[in-house]
């Protein structure tokens, strides 16, 4: 088998860099070849990813967090959109701060038994998500997102957490909550347009909005229950609050282990979902987040990917 790894070293305060060798040994005297291939800068892995491919790898394994698996997914995705290559399969070893995608499977804690498992378990079809942003200056990005992409509240909490200087010192959940307890008492519910298919326009004011494949983001909230990575659907939760304390309610609910409920608090389901910002956010932007990594934007269409991947997990 023909085997290539991206790594993200800093992941999770350096774990990922801490088990790569014992990693790479076990792999390589199973593997006809093995190409690692270290991430330096943000934007290395979803190139990395494009890149591989379209190299003949039987098998492309991302090492990291949530971010570095959503980063090579969206390079094989973007390299058949563009080359309608057959892609290889793909597989995750988790390493990061939150390692939400990871809860959607059942696969070992130590990373050296989940890379020989990768080896043996068959690839099953799962979907993706497809995000085209618009900035306020019109121009677009496109981007795939495995696990959970969202705006608002969401995104402000990932961007405080990437900056973080305490990064992967802490659990992921109680880092996410730390930063989700601060970015609350900055709160400001922003005026939005958004359609899930055919459905009724939702409009109003919006604090937090999640688009699902998988169940869990924000290390460990279950913020989309009935989301499945192989259904065909996307599930939208959207939070709109009264106020900061029925907003922390609402995220303790969910960090226990709830569906949380409410007034505030509406779901839906659906293959397609258009997000527009009214008001001053739409000339600004607010900052979406794609498994968490951000982007300035002032609108946004979810689409999801039925099977876009054949994944090992």
């Amino acid at each position: 088998m023909r085997i290539a790894i991206v790594a993200n070293p800093v992941s999770g305060g350096g774990r990922a860099r801490r088990h790569l060798p014992a990693i790479r040994a076990a792999l390589a005297e199973r593997a006809e070849r093995l190409v690692i291939l270290e991430t330096t800068g943000p934007d290395d892995a979803a190139r990395f990813g494009r890149s591989l491919a379209l190299e003949g790898h039987d098998l492309v394994i991302a090492l990291g967090g949530d971010g570095t698996v959503g980063s090579v997914a969206d390079g094989l995705i973007s390299a058949r959109d563009e080359t309608n290559a057959a892609l290889p399969e793909f597989g995750f070893i988790a390493a990061g701060t939150g390692m939400d995608f990871r809860r959607n499977f059942s696969l070992p804690a130590d990373p050296v038994k989940t890379a020989l498992q990768l080896l043996t378990r068959p690839a099953r079809p799962v979907d993706a998500g497809r995000v085209e942003l618009c900035r306020a200056d019109g121009s677009m990005i496109r981007r795939h997102f495995l696990n959970v992409a969202s705006l608002g509240l969401s995104g402000t909490i990932a961007a405080s957490v990437n900056a973080a200087k305490e990064k992967g010192s802490r659990a992921g959940s109680l880092l996410y909550t730390l930063h989700s307890v601060r970015e609350i008492l900055r709160l400001a519910a922003h005026p939005m347009r958004v359609r899930v298919d055919d459905q009724p326009e939702i409009t109003g004011p919006v604090a937090m909005l999640a688009v699902a494949n998988g169940k869990w983001f924000g290390g460990g909230m279950k913020i989309a229950p009935l989301a499945d990575i192989t259904d065909g659907l996307l599930e939208l939760a959207l939070l709109s609050p009264e106020n900061r304390l029925v907003l922390l309610w609402y995220l303790i609910q969910i960090l226990a282990g709830g569906a949380g409920r409410g007034k505030g608090i509406r779901r839906a389901r659906g293959r397609s979902i258009t997000v527009s910002l009214d008001g001053d956010s739409a000339e600004n932007g607010l900052l979406f987040e794609m498994d968490g990594e951000t982007a300035q934007a002032v609108s946004a269409r979810y689409t999801v990917l039925p099977g876009a991947l054949m994944i090992r997990a």
